[in-house]
């Protein structure tokens, strides 16, 4: 019997090539702001005393970015090899992570 390996997934780059797909996002370095720690930058809601348990509610996080940092994003994000679109989605989730 044969050991098959997984094969990477492709990606069109700018000029039509196909080229393997990096694995995850982990490697994208990102200069986040420092998260809250206090109830003191948080002005207008303080923190629930006892969290609400349920089910995970989905919603939809617009963020807006001057055109100057999309630029900039976008263009160390496909040096990197990835689209601006996941670069963004990346860094939000591991900034809401902390």
């Amino acid at each position: 019997m044969t050991d098959p390996r997984p094969r990477p997934a492709f990606r069109t780059g700018a000029g039509g090539t196909a080229r393997p797909a990096p694995e995850r996002l982990t490697s994208f370095e990102a200069q986040l702001p420092p998260a809250r720690e206090t109830t003191r930058d948080r002005p207008t809601e303080k923190p629930d005393k006892r969290p609400k348990k349920g089910k995970d509610e989905v919603v939809t996080l617009t963020v807006r970015l001057p055109r100057s940092l999309r630029k900039r994003l976008r263009s160390q994000a496909e040096a990197a090899g990835y689209t601006a679109e996941d670069a963004t989605y990346h860094l939000i989730r591991s900034w809401l992570q902390r």
